[in-house]
């Protein structure tokens, strides 16, 4: 073309490296884009996960609680023994300071789980 005759196999292999090296980000494209994408589909999961379980801690905190208050009211070691085997630990108030009991027929206090325990 420009008089050359070396000129048009040094072009040619230059375009095809040029060619090959495009191929290979083109791949590597599709490549980064799938994992991304299962990467988002992972965090999504995650994420509705989160959102149930916000939903329902609500219920959650009211079951340990009424577990914890027929803990205390019946001296059950056992109910005890399974809340502190799941990390939840509870207090009874009154119990240190001698407090009264309730008068008969008025239910005790519930039993309120200590700060920082476990929450299921």
């Amino acid at each position: 073309m420009n008089g050359d005759p070396g000129s048009y196999g040094r072009q040619h292999v230059v375009l095809a490296i040029v060619a090959s090296i495009v191929a290979i980000l083109a791949v590597a494209n599709v490549v980064l884009f799938e994992a991304t994408r299962s990467l988002q589909l992972e965090v999504n999961g995650r994420t509705a996960y989160l959102q149930q379980t916000a939903q329902v801690e609500p219920f959650f905190r009211e079951l340990v609680q009424a577990l914890a208050t027929l803990a205390t009211r019946n001296n059950d070691e056992a109910l005890r023994g399974v809340l502190a085997e799941q990390g939840i630990t509870f207090t009874v108030p009154g119990a240190a300071g001698g407090g009264a009991a309730p008068a008969p027929g008025v239910p005790a206090a519930p039993a309120t789980p200590a700060p920082g325990t476990r929450r299921p």
